[in-house]
């Protein structure tokens, strides 16, 4: 073989090296910030599901606690012999039933 040819191989390997070092690191950044994303979203999830949580507990509270008024107002209603003005929540809120 010639050492034009040669030459000409060996410089036609070293750019296909160079490319697929390349592409390597484009794969590796990619892949980062595929993870990065991938943490980001991770964690936004973990963060609604608490949030759900905590606001359904709070609304089981506020359930809780207007039943209570309900039974007070009951109560104060019977011993004053009158009819409790409001019978469940909608009636509190103005909604009637």
């Amino acid at each position: 073989m010639r050492r034009a040819d040669r030459a000409d191989r060996a410089g036609g390997l070293q750019a296909a090296q160079a490319q697929l070092r390349e592409a390597r690191d484009d794969a590796a950044a990619r892949q980062e910030q595929f993870e990065k994303e991938l943490a980001t979203a991770r964690s936004l999830a973990d963060m609604n599901r608490e949030l759900a949580s905590d606001r359904a507990a709070r609304c089981t509270e506020l359930e809780g606690i207007i039943r209570e008024l309900q039974r007070n107002m009951e109560a104060r209603a019977g011993r004053a012999g009158v009819a409790a003005p409001f019978c469940c929540p909608s009636c509190l809120a103005g909604d009637g039933c």
